[in-house]
C-alpha cells in the first residue's frame, strides 16, 4: 500500500482541475495514492477525474452527491480507512496547486522530528507557474510557536499522520471548516514540524466561496474564530492569545465591509448583522484597550472617533491653559 493519501475535492474546478491533478502527479516523492473525489461537479470535472483514473493507477476516483468541501474531504478520508493501509493524508484543493516537492519535503520533516503533523507555507502565484527551486528549512515548533509565529489553519499545506483522523472529521454543512477544528488537532500534539518554504501555491478562484458574495453563512467564520480564541483564553498564553485577537479583528472589518456592499440582503437584514458584527468587534477592542488596528475602528465608528479626538484635543488646551 502506498504511503501517502492525497485527498482532492472536486467542485466546478474544470479550468483548474488538470493543473492541480498533474502537479500532484509529477511529485518527486511518488509512493502515494491520489483520491479525487467528485462531489456532484455539474461540469466535465467527474469525467476528467475517470480519465486520469484510466491512465495512472496511483488514481481512485469517488463519485457521491453533492456535499460540499467538508464532505467531499470526510468521504476521502473514509475511504482511505475502509481500502488502504496508507499512514499520512494530504488535502489539495482542486483549484489550486504544489510544488514538485510538496509531499517529499513534508514527509521528510515528519520523519525528522518525528512528529504527526508537518506543514509548509503558500502563496498567491498571481498567474507566475514558473517552479521555483527551494531550500529545505525545517523547524520543530510547538502548538504556541506556530500561533505567535506560523499561524496558517489551511488545512492543505500540511501532512497528517492517519492517526489525527481516528475521531476527527470536518464539520459537514459549514463552511470555513479548517477554521473551526484546526486548533483541535493541532493542540492534540506536542510538536509539529514545519517546511519553511512555499510549497503550496494557492490560486484565487472568483467562483469560490471567499470570493463571492456576503450570505448569513459566512456567520460560520465568525463563530469558528470565536470559539478558537475561546479555547486559546484556557489552553494557551496571552501572547497567542492577542495574536489571534488582531487576526480576528481583521476577519470581522472584512466581513462588515462585505455586508454592507452585499445586494443580496434586504435592508432590514444587512442592519442586523452589521450590527452584530461591530458589536463582537467593540467587545475585541475593549478587550484590547483599543490598541489593536485602531483604524477599524475608526472606520466604523468615524463620528464617535471625531468626538474623543475633538474632545481629547479641547481638553488637552484647557488643562494647558490652567497651568499657565
Amino acid at each position: 500500500m502506498p504511503e501517502i493519501s492525497v485527498i482532492v475535492p472536486v467542485y466546478k474546478v474544470e479550468p483548474y482541475l488538470c493543473r492541480c491533478v498533474d502537479s500532484i502527479l509529477a511529485q518527486t516523492y511518488m509512493d502515494f495514492e491520489l483520491i479525487l473525489v467528485d462531489d456532484g461537479s455539474p461540469d466535465n470535472c467527474g469525467a476528467i477525474c475517470d480519465e486520469y483514473a484510466a491512465k495512472d493507477g496511483r488514481v481512485h476516483v469517488i463519485h457521491k452527491q453533492n456535499g460540499g468541501l467538508s464532505s467531499a474531504r470526510n468521504a476521502g478520508i473514509d475511504w482511505v480507512f475502509a481500502n488502504s493501509d496508507s499512514q499520512w493524508f494530504s488535502f489539495v484543493d482542486s483549484d489550486d496547486w504544489v510544488h514538485p516537492r510538496f509531499l517529499e519535503l513534508l514527509y521528510e520533516g515528519i520523519q525528522r522530528f518525528q512528529v504527526n503533523i508537518c506543514q509548509c507555507r503558500f502563496f498567491r502565484p498571481d498567474g507566475i507557474e514558473e517552479i521555483p527551486e527551494v531550500n529545505e528549512k525545517m523547524l520543530c515548533i510547538t502548538p504556541e510557536e506556530h500561533y505567535l509565529n506560523y499561524y496558517s489553519a489551511t488545512f492543505p499545506t500540511k501532512l497528517f499522520s492517519r492517526a489525527c483522523w481516528y475521531s476527527m472529521r470536518f464539520p459537514e454543512g459549514q463552511i470555513y471548516e479548517d477554521v473551526a477544528i484546526w486548533y483541535k488537532v493541532l493542540f492534540a500534539e506536542e510538536r509539529i514540524a514545519l517546511v519553511d518554504e512555499q510549497l503550496y501555491y494557492y490560486v484565487v478562484n472568483p467562483d469560490s466561496i471567499m470570493q463571492s458574495q456576503w450570505t448569513p453563512a459566512q456567520m460560520a467564520q465568525i463563530r469558528g474564530w470565536d470559539e478558537q480564541l475561546a479555547f486559546l483564553r484556557k489552553n494557551s498564553s496571552s501572547d497567542a492569545v492577542k495574536v489571534i485577537r488582531v487576526k480576528f479583528i481583521r476577519v470581522l472589518w472584512k466581513h462588515y465591509r462585505k455586508i454592507k456592499e452585499t445586494e443580496k440582503l434586504s435592508r432590514l437584514k444587512k442592519t442586523w448583522y452589521l450590527i452584530q458584527v461591530r458589536r463582537k468587534l467593540n467587545g475585541l477592542m475593549r478587550e484590547s484597550s483599543y490598541s489593536e488596528e485602531r483604524w477599524i475602528y475608526e472606520q466604523i465608528h468615524p463620528v464617535r472617533e471625531w468626538c474623543y479626538w475633538t474632545a481629547k484635543g479641547v481638553l488637552g488646551k484647557v488643562k494647558r491653559m490652567i497651568k499657565h
